[in-house]
């Protein structure tokens, strides 16, 4: 008992207390009466060469029995095995299959690149997802660089959600088992399979040469273009209206062209109103700045009229301009309201 415990005395000196960089070790003995155990803070010297009472990191790794080594083929351990530094990386091996066709990927290409170099077509057999080998998360890469395309066919499983997947020139995708199916991300140019496009319809807000386009034309499309009204109320506060009244409108916040006008009544009456409009610079228009022509928008004993025809009318709308709406006739009539639609630019 008295050897044993001049030991770890001697211990306690050699392996002082440091609250800098250091490991733990517990150190035991035994004697007639059962386990001695203490723990002690070992100081570690980190510099190329060690003082007196310290020990180097590969020494510490030797005395604690630490040693590591690689437990996959992807994690590269150098120096190996791993003892005092080391560095712990991922390695990427490369399946090169060049020519060979059909191929079935195996268990041991997860954490590959399997590539591909044919000018002909190739088939590539990917084993169920979920099964031994195959399991989730586990994840391979596959890239084609020669010509011929490489078709992908999972068992069962789907793939990005597919029966097949093919990869063109300079294709690659990284794919992973989830368990069920095969998922992954696809390269810029990952698209499979191709065609030619025999014809596209116009929709709205576009216009081409031809509609539909089916060989040469030209598509072009209008900027933001939309839909707003510009709308000129005349209110008689419940009496008829006088011929006469203007309203203004100035600095248009938007240009466009006019498409129609919609003049709307209270009751059954009859009226015309006509518009003028110009540069704000130019401001107030007068009748020398009419953009009705002779095709005023008119109530004839209606209540409401629609008109696109817009016979004359200066449709061109540029923002900043100032308009003004004159009714130049009324019968009967107590509000009108007078609406321009307008497609902005």
């Amino acid at each position: 008992m008295r050897k044993i415990l001049q030991r770890l005395s001697v211990l306690a000196v050699l392996f002082t207390p440091l609250a800098a960089y250091a490991a733990s070790q517990s150190i035991w003995g035994s004697t007639d009466r059962g386990p001695v155990q203490g723990t002690y803070r070992i100081p570690v010297d980190t510099s190329s060469s060690s003082g007196p009472g310290y020990i180097t990191p590969t020494e510490l790794d030797t005395f604690l029995g630490i040693s590591v080594t690689a437990g996959t083929p992807n994690i590269v351990i150098s120096p190996s095995p791993g003892t005092g530094t080391f560095t712990v990386g991922i390695s990427n091996p490369i399946n090169a299959q060049g020519t060979t066709t059909p191929y079935t990927i195996q268990a041991t290409d997860m954490g590959k690149t399997v590539t591909h170099s044919k000018s002909s077509a190739v088939a590539v057999a990917l084993p169920q997802a979920g099964t031994t080998g195959f399991t989730s998360g586990l994840s391979y890469t596959e890239c084609n660089n020669g010509t011929g395309n490489v078709t992908i066919t999972p068992t069962t499983s789907t793939i990005l959600g597919s029966s097949t997947l093919v990869l063109a020139n300079t294709d690659c995708a990284w794919l992973f088992s989830d368990g069920t199916n095969w998922e992954g991300f696809l390269s810029a140019s990952g698209i499979s399979g191709g065609g030619t496009v025999t014809s596209i319809t116009i929709g709205t807000g576009l216009s081409s040469t031809q509609s539909p386009l089916t060989t040469t034309g030209t598509l072009s499309a209008s900027t933001n273009s939309r839909s707003r009204n510009i709308t000129f109320n005349f209110d008689g506060g419940g009496s008829a209206l006088t011929s006469g009244k203007l309203i203004y409108l100035s600095n248009i916040p938007y240009g466009g062209t006019i498409s129609g006008n919609t003049i709307l009544a209270d009751e059954s009456c009859s009226a015309t109103v006509d518009v003028w409009m110009t540069t704000y610079s130019g401001a107030p228009p007068t009748v020398a700045n009419t953009i009705t022509a002779s095709d005023l928008p008119t109530l004839s004993s209606q209540q409401k009229n629609n008109d696109t025809t817009l016979t004359g009318w200066t449709t061109s709308i540029t923002a900043g301009n100032t308009m003004i709406a004159k009714l130049v006739t009324n019968s009967g009539c107590q509000f009108i309201s007078l609406t321009l639609q307008v497609t902005t630019n």
